[in-house]
């Protein structure tokens, strides 16, 4: 029996207009500039007062700044009225959690909201109401924008701009139901630091693959980095205040955005390999959910647990659970808990193998050069005394979790497995075995 699942998932797209000229520009931000002191005076009424009605905001505000600003759309007013209960709101959550640094929220960039009524969407210009009348502002199209204008997504009531240089940025969302189906087919994963396992089973056999993004070599490198920039200003010494230098929180924020940036990238790359193996294989999706704190907390070296903390494995998560809607791709998180340490023949605890660990080095050219890439990983085997088998922890963990899933079958001596590694362009298949050895 196949059962939907519905959800409404919001994709917001960015888009910049064309150059503006003189008297246009001039007047929006004529308009960024009202709407900041507007935005200003309301937070400061909000938080004095305690105010989280939007209507008694309204009945305060409205027709004072009407008098106040005679000719701007009385609709920007409304925007700046959500746009402040908003930030307060997300203000007293970070002050909740301990992460506010002053009073009240500091508003140093302005977007202006802008309801259906002031702005409406078209493919090629968004017309917007000012004091000179309703203006055509004509966009730099991309081919992210024509995906969802031109498909069966809807532009949202609501939307955002700012003035930048010459130009006006545009935050359009737009809105989808979605619906997922249950499909007869399993795909299970198995997140670790550096990469993860995959099984697919259809009942009938299973396909093992390996995909490496290497998020932890990324922590670590920019890990170093920041350590080579605090030595380098002194901010590292007792007593000196990271606040003093403006250069260095400069550097600071830069190599932030950098390390978020190629950690977002990698992820949504590896989530859209999985969505497309999923539909491929017509399978529903199964994630192990991993603790992540009790992990951080149980482990005493200090540079693997800052690794570990900084683990976007509920980013990974969340990414996939959100993909797999707008895709029609069902998401289950299951309890990956104990599936590494038992064993998925006989259900006997598994104990390190004595031996070294196996090596995989994959070389690989590069396009257009005479150098070489040289990948090398580590596969952390483990040994059924009982059973006598001998595999991949990771590969043992994925078995496991296809027989909670109910899509087991057991493996038979010679039982080939493919093992993807990623890493350097196109995917590189190599092969391994599940062997099961007889005492």
């Amino acid at each position: 029996m196949q059962t939907d699942y519905s959800k409404i998932v919001k994709r917001t797209v960015v888009i910049k207009s064309k150059q503006l000229p003189y008297d246009l520009l001039k007047e929006f931000k004529k308009i960024e500039q009202v709407y900041k002191e507007m935005l200003l005076e309301l937070i400061e009424y909000v938080i004095k007062n305690n105010v989280k009605s939007r209507s008694k905001l309204h009945k305060v505000f409205y027709r004072k700044f009407r008098e106040k600003y005679p000719w701007l759309p009385s609709h920007y007013i409304h925007g700046a009225i959500g746009d402040a209960l908003t930030r307060v709101k997300s203000f007293n959550e970070l002050k909740k959690k301990g992460k506010a640094y002053t009073n009240k929220p500091v508003v140093k960039r302005v977007t202006i909201h802008v309801d259906s009524v002031l702005h409406k969407v078209y493919e090629d210009y968004i017309s917007i109401s000012t004091s000179l009348g309703r203006i055509k502002i004509y966009l730099q199209k991309h081919k992210h924008w024509s995906k969802y204008f031109n498909d069966s997504w809807k532009v949202s009531n609501t939307n955002r701009f700012k003035v930048k240089d010459n130009e006006l940025v545009f935050y359009i969302t737009f809105k989808k139901e979605c619906k997922v189906v249950d499909r007869p087919n399993v795909l299970v994963i198995d997140l670790n630091e550096n990469n993860a396992t995959i099984g697919i089973s259809d009942g009938k056999s299973i396909q093992l693959l390996r995909y490496e993004y290497k998020l932890g070599d990324i922590v670590r490198r920019y890990h170093y980095k920041r350590r080579y920039i605090q030595m380098k200003y002194g901010i590292h010494r007792k007593g000196v205040s990271p606040n003093l230098n403006p250069i260095f929180r400069k550097a600071m924020e830069k190599i932030k955005f950098r390390e978020r940036r190629r950690k977002r990238d990698i992820i949504y790359k590896f989530v859209n390999f999985v969505i497309n193996l999923a539909k491929k294989y017509n399978a529903n999706i199964y994630v192990g959910l991993v603790n992540k704190e009790k992990i951080v907390n149980n482990c005493n070296n200090g540079e693997l647990k800052h690794r570990l903390f900084q683990w976007s494995v509920k980013t990974i998560i969340n990414t996939l659970i959100d993909k797999g809607f707008e895709h029609g791709v069902r998401v289950v998180t299951i309890n990956e808990a104990y599936t590494s340490s038992i064993c998925p023949i006989c259900g006997s605890r598994l104990t390190k193998n004595p031996s070294p660990m196996t090596h995989h080095v994959v070389r690989r050219g590069v396009m257009n050069t005479l150098r070489v890439k040289v990948l090398k990983f580590k596969f952390r085997i483990m040994k059924c005394h009982k059973c006598g088998l001998e595999e991949d922890r990771d590969v043992i963990a994925v078995l496991n979790m296809l027989k909670r899933t109910g899509k087991w079958v057991p493996p038979t001596l010679g039982t080939t497995a493919q093992t993807l590694i990623w890493g350097c362009g196109n995917p590189q298949i190599i092969k391994t075995q599940i062997n099961i050895n007889k005492n």
